[in-house]
């Protein structure tokens, strides 16, 4: 049984792009958990440490491997950085303030976003099938965040709004795909994030304490791992394709969510979580029979 669902969702699939994939999923997971560990520290300064951690890591491998980061088209580079910081930080302040399966729900709203941005500026196809398949997803997402009382309104637009910065960081790298090392575009997010965080954090910098620099480090760290397999993921597929597996996210969200903060949730939180798993199954299936477009 179960390598008939294995062969019905990758069977014909680039296998590297799900790999990839998956263990960029489970970082960002890890790195989601270590953020809700240290709700007491502002957002802002939370991506400050951990664009420090990544700038440190980055640029050792750059200079190990003799990589120039300014190579490439610089404007996109800016835009994924950019449409990254602006993505990360209000999701950090969704992620401190609603439960953790919810604040990633609705984070997964952004291959939706993704899948617009490259149909409309990348002109990828994406049959019918696939735009039904966003929509149940969609669709899953409102359930689970529609009957659960602790995501207040005001927190459900701003996780929206990360969403929505996400997808337009993940169709820049869907446009660099293939013209830069995948190195190059993780190290313009702290190149963007540190001054503009910097300058930020000066106005609501909390010190941090004990474990608040573990957990700091950790975040950035498994940051960094799932932006760089993430990158590797989005080069090796189309965009609105791999990203559709960001979904798979959901089960490490529940499973950490229940394990470290007791989080459970009423039949319609499982119904919606039933939606999205249905819609990137199918979806990920119909991905694969996509013709790349003549400016890939």
């Amino acid at each position: 049984m179960l390598s008939m669902i294995y062969a019905y969702i990758f069977d014909g699939m680039n296998l590297s792009m799900v790999k990839f994939m998956v263990l960029s999923v489970f970082f960002f997971s890890l790195m989601n958990l270590g953020v809700k560990f240290i709700p007491h520290l502002p957002p802002t300064e939370i991506v400050f440490f951990r664009s420090l951690v990544s700038m440190i890591l980055s640029v050792q491998y750059l200079l190990r491997m003799r990589i120039n980061p300014f190579k490439g088209d610089l404007r996109f580079l800016f835009l994924r950085g950019l449409a990254g910081v602006a993505a990360l930080t209000l999701f950090f302040m969704t992620l401190q303030k609603l439960p953790l399966a919810g604040a990633a729900t609705i984070q997964y709203l952004s291959p939706i976003f993704t899948a617009v941005f490259s149909f409309l500026w990348l002109k990828e196809k994406v049959p019918v099938l696939r735009w039904l398949m966003f929509g149940l997803s969609f669709a899953g997402v409102l359930v689970m965040q529609g009957f659960d009382h602790r995501i207040p309104l005001d927190y459900a637009l701003l996780g929206i709004v990360s969403a929505m910065f996400a997808g337009l960081a993940y169709y820049s790298i869907g446009v660099l795909k293939n013209k830069v090392e995948p190195i190059v575009v993780v190290t313009w997010f702290p190149m963007v994030a540190l001054p503009i965080m910097g300058l930020v954090s000066i106005f609501v910098w909390v010190t941090p304490k004990g474990t608040d620099w573990l957990y700091l480090i950790a975040i950035g760290i498994c940051t960094q791992l799932g932006q760089l397999f993430m990158t590797k993921a989005f080069m090796a597929e189309s965009a609105s394709a791999a990203s559709g597996l960001k979904y798979l996210g959901l089960i490490f969200s529940f499973l950490w969510g229940f394990i470290f903060f007791e989080e459970t949730y009423n039949l319609f939180s499982l119904l919606g979580m039933l939606m999205i798993i249905t819609g990137v199954v199918v979806n990920v299936r119909a991905g694969k029979t996509i013709k790349p477009s003549k400016n890939e």
